[in-house]
């Protein structure tokens, strides 16, 4: 986080916009342009995922380490951190979401300086293909912490205020998600065919089973997922997280295929080699009602998590 807010003191700050600053609210009252746009969304995007990032890890202990842990018990400064992990996760998360939520409102309204085009334009540079990762990890941050979260972290406050989880507040971070959902399933219908095609596998590895799509898919399909844990939190809310899965839900593995490309000799990939989907960082081991992201050390995460239960 040094280097971080390092890096922050170097970025001009009417481009850096983070939740409730006043230059988010300048930036929103007054448009300035699609240049504009592009340039404070492109720099904002990617500091608060980088935030969303180094947190992520800390996060999760929000909900495997129980109010008794020794870790806590006895190293009062560990909760310290993890609250400090929990507001700066949300606020990243939040800055975030709420710049694509606003960009969906000032298109659909027409009041985006483009008839309405902005937001079609933006997403379809290159730049803003690859920071749709940075979408996902500010789902996956709203998602933990309105599902996952031990109810103990949280304070008693007014809705919007640090580290106060209230049913508003739930019902505002899940619209957000969805917004992003909207995002990236324009995303997805977008992409090209003739780039990077991902596909859903289940544990059977049934061929009938693989849904052809394109590099946004496994993203899709997760936060698809993130939602619908979401709306029980909101809706069945009792101060308790929500169980993590359906014991009954078979698992699923999403993943993703390259189409087949020619190397530096002129030979041609195995086109049916699988890869990991491409994200900043996957699910770190957990899953979402069954549904298990394919990457570098995902079993080793899990691992970690069921020893940190005990």
């Amino acid at each position: 986080m040094d280097k971080l807010n390092a890096i922050r003191t170097l970025l001009p700050e009417e481009l850096l916009l983070t939740r409730n600053s006043p230059q988010q609210t300048r930036f929103m009252i007054n448009f300035q342009g699609s240049d504009r746009v592009m340039d404070s969304f492109l720099i904002t995007l990617l500091f608060h995922a980088s935030i969303c990032v180094v947190n992520r890890p800390t996060l999760y202990l929000s909900h495997y380490l129980p109010l008794t842990s020794p870790l806590l018990v006895n190293n009062p400064e560990n909760m310290t951190k993890i609250l400090a992990s929990i507001d700066a996760s949300i606020t990243a998360a939040l800055s975030i979401a709420e710049l694509v939520s606003w960009l969906i409102h000032q298109s659909n309204s027409g009041q985006d300086g483009e008839n309405g085009q902005l937001r079609q334009k933006l997403w379809r540079e290159r730049e803003f293909l690859f920071a749709s990762f940075v979408l996902f990890e500010a789902c996956t941050v709203l998602w933990w912490v309105t599902c996952r979260t031990q109810a103990f972290w949280w304070r008693d406050g007014i809705p919007g205020e640090a580290l106060v989880m209230s049913p508003l507040d739930r019902k505002r971070m899940r619209i957000h998600v969805l917004d992003i959902l909207k995002t990236l399933k324009d995303l997805e219908s977008d992409v090209t065919k003739h780039e990077h095609e991902a596909f859903i596998i289940d544990d059977t590895r049934d061929e009938r089973n693989r849904q052809i799509v394109n590099m946004i898919t496994p993203m899709v399909v997760c936060i698809e997922a993130q939602v619908q844990e979401m709306e029980k939190a909101e809706f069945s809310f009792s101060g308790m997280h929500v169980c993590s899965r359906n014991e009954n839900v078979d698992k699923i593995i999403v993943g993703m295929k390259v189409m087949a490309v020619v190397d530096e000799d002129g030979k041609w990939d195995d086109p049916t080699t699988e890869q990991n989907p491409w994200v900043l960082m996957g699910l770190l081991g957990v899953d979402i009602g069954g549904i298990q992201w394919r990457g570098c050390f995902e079993e080793e995460w899990r691992l970690f998590w069921s020893k940190c239960c005990h």
